[in-house]
């Protein structure tokens, strides 16, 4: 698609940018995983090992595309689901529920 707006030459060139960005997020995104798995989970001297699984599994749904998408995503989102409700319960938990949370909003002092 980059031939038809860039002509041949110029299609190269943005293929470059864009395949070195996408390496360049890959690297980011795998370093910061076990950081942020491990403070929640409490196994910061397994970051490497959570590297090394959350690598593979980029991987293994990169081999098979969006199939392999979507076979994370019938896992993943609920996990997310649950995530997100549980935090906003811990949370409410923290400040009294929502009275509480409506007493310290900053629009109120």
């Amino acid at each position: 698609m980059a031939r038809y707006s860039f002509g041949t030459r110029g299609s190269k060139l943005a293929s470059v940018l864009l395949g070195g960005t996408q390496v360049g997020w890959c690297g980011v995104i795998i370093d910061r995983r076990p950081h942020r798995a491990g403070s929640g989970l409490a196994i910061v001297r397994r970051g490497a090992a959570v590297m090394i699984a959350a690598s593979i599994l980029m991987c293994v749904t990169a081999c098979y595309g969006y199939p392999g998408m979507y076979w994370v995503s019938l896992i993943s989102i609920p996990l997310i689901l649950a995530l997100a409700y549980w935090v906003v319960s811990r949370s409410l938990e923290e400040v009294g529920g929502f009275s509480g949370w409506s007493r310290s909003s900053p629009r109120r002092r």
